[in-house]
């Protein structure tokens, strides 16, 4: 099994703060895409930062 990098909190911190390249990088490392998701839709990024996530989250 593997270990969760980090937390829900953790990664609605990162999106809070707008850090799109830190929150693209835990998607990378083994967060759960559903997770990201579910926290992304709670936070407003601009047009941008949004579709830089997205794109990893289709990749």
């Amino acid at each position: 099994m593997t270990r969760q990098i980090l937390s829900t909190g953790e990664l609605r911190s990162l999106l809070r703060r707008r850090d799109v390249t830190l929150a693209t990088i835990a998607l990378a490392s083994g967060v759960p895409q559903e997770r990201l998701r579910a926290c992304l839709a709670g936070h407003a990024l601009s047009g941008r930062q949004a579709r830089a996530v997205r794109g990893t989250l289709r990749a």
